[in-house]
């Protein structure tokens, strides 16, 4: 539509939810609201692009507030042992606005990596692996699942994501 969303029947259900279920349940509320929003922005940011001479991203990028303020409000009333998830659904919702958000990207990633239990380390890895080859950082993407892989031998979806980072780097008869 090009304009900013203004979801006026999630805001009341998700009140009232939060209103009437468990505190311990509130963050998911919070959570879910914020990929309602996302959604919404997406669709929006779509039609200001067509509606305006500015980019998809930069359209993007200003219909997200309402999402971020929802996954602020989660990750503040989640239990700590969730926190590293919801800042990975964070960074990835920064680097949804393209290289504008990629700074907020590293540093919500680097705070899910000090609060990830060990055992889940590897998703933080991961999504590091991937923003650096996203802004064109190979080399760097190449040393994080080194390290990775390194340190958590028996995860096997580190050395999947090291073998399809080469192929799509064009490194394929190595």
């Amino acid at each position: 539509t090009g304009m900013k969303p203004q979801l006026i029947g999630l805001k009341k259900v998700a009140a009232d939810a939060i209103r009437f279920i468990s505190k311990e349940l509130t963050w998911k509320v919070h959570f879910e609201k914020s990929q309602c929003e996302e959604r919404a922005a997406d669709v929006a940011a779509q039609g200001m692009y067509h509606l305006s001479m500015t980019s998809l991203m930069k359209c993007r990028e200003e219909m997200l507030e309402d999402s971020r303020v929802s996954l602020t409000r989660s990750i503040l009333v989640c239990p700590p042992n969730l926190r590293w998830k919801i800042l990975l659904v964070g960074a990835r919702l920064e680097l949804s606005v393209g290289t504008t958000g990629v700074s907020k990207a590293r540093q919500l990633l680097g705070r899910a990596f000090a609060e990830v239990p060990e055992k889940s380390r590897s998703y933080v890895y991961l999504e590091c692996s991937r923003i650096e080859e996203l802004v064109g950082n190979v080399d760097l993407a190449r040393d994080i699942l080194k390290r990775a892989a390194t340190e958590m031998r028996s995860e096997w979806k580190i050395f999947l994501e090291a073998v399809l980072l080469e192929m799509r780097a064009g490194n394929i008869l190595k």
